[in-house]
C-alpha cells in the first residue's frame, strides 16, 4: 500500500508592501467619495426629474391650451362666419323686401299716374266736348238770333212794302201768292203802322212771327187794328210767307 504524502505545510503569506496598502486606502477613499457624491446627487436627480416632469406637464398643458385656443378661435371664426352669413341673408332678405316694396310703390305710382293721366284725358275730353257743345250752343243761339232777327226784319220789310203799295215786293214775299187778292189788298191800303213784332220761334226751316199793326183801308173811314201770326218758311237763303192767321 502506497503511503500518501502528507500535505505540505501551510506557509504564511508573504508580507505585502506598504505602497499596496496605501493604494488600497486611496482606492477605498475614492470609492467612498464616489458613493458619497452619488448619494448626494440622488436628491438633485429626483428634483431634476420632478422638474422635468413638471416642465413636460407645463408644456403639455400649454399645448393643450393652445389646442383649445385654436379650437376656440376656429369655433369663433365659424360663429362669426355664420353670423355674417345670417346678417348677409337678413340683409339680402331685407333688400329683397325693400326692393319688393319699392317695386310695389313704383307700380302704385305708375297706376296713380295712369289714373291721373286718364282722368286728365277724360277731363280734357269732357272740356273739349263741353267747349264744342258750348260752341254749338252759341252757334245755334247766334244762328237762332240771326234767324229771329232776319224773320223779324223780313216781316217788317213786308209791311214797309205794303205801306208803300209796292205790289211786286209784297207778292214776291209769299211762297204761293194769290196775286189778285194781294193786289186788291195793296191797292186798298191807305197806310199801316207796326205796333209790335214778336218772333215766336225761328229755325233753319220755319219761323212764326206775331205782329200787331194798325192801319186804314181806303174804303173804310176808321183805322183798324190787325194782330196776326205770320207763318214763314225757308226757301234757299230767304224767307217766304206761307200763311197769315188772324189773332183777333
Amino acid at each position: 500500500m502506497v503511503k500518501e504524502d502528507p500535505l505540505p505545510p501551510i506557509l504564511p503569506p508573504p508580507p505585502r508592501p506598504r505602497w499596496l496598502w496605501a493604494l488600497l486606502a486611496v482606492a477605498g477613499l475614492f470609492v467612498i467619495g464616489v458613493l458619497v457624491l452619488w448619494f448626494a446627487k440622488q436628491p438633485d436627480q429626483e428634483e431634476q426629474l420632478r422638474r422635468q416632469q413638471v416642465e413636460l406637464a407645463r408644456v403639455a398643458a400649454e399645448q393643450e391650451l393652445e389646442r383649445l385656443r385654436l379650437e376656440q378661435e376656429k369655433r369663433q371664426a365659424e360663429l362669426d362666419r355664420l353670423r355674417k352669413q345670417m346678417q348677409e341673408e337678413r340683409s339680402r332678405q331685407e333688400q329683397e323686401r325693400l326692393q319688393a316694396m319699392i317695386e310695389q310703390l313704383r307700380q302704385e305710382q305708375d297706376q296713380r299716374e295712369r289714373e291721373v293721366q286718364l282722368r286728365y284725358q277724360q277731363e280734357q275730353q269732357q272740356r273739349e266736348a263741353q267747349r264744342r257743345f258750348d260752341q254749338e250752343q252759341e252757334r245755334q243761339r247766334q244762328e237762332a238770333d240771326s234767324l229771329r232777327r232776319s224773320a223779324e226784319s223780313f216781316v217788317r220789310s213786308y209791311y214797309d212794302d205794303l205801306n208803300r203799295n209796292d205790289a211786286s215786293a209784297v207778292i214776291s214775299k209769299w211762297s204761293a201768292p194769290r196775286e189778285d187778292k194781294l193786289r186788291r189788298l195793296i191797292g186798298n191800303t191807305a197806310w199801316i203802322r207796326v205796333n209790335q213784332v214778336r218772333v215766336e220761334y225761328a229755325n233753319t226751316s220755319a219761323a212764326e212771327v206775331y205782329i200787331d199793326t194798325v192801319g186804314k183801308a181806303r174804303d173804310v173811314a176808321n183805322e183798324q187794328r190787325w194782330p196776326v201770326t205770320i207763318s214763314l218758311t225757308r226757301v234757299g237763303d230767304s224767307w217766304k210767307i206761307e200763311k197769315m192767321t188772324s189773332r183777333r
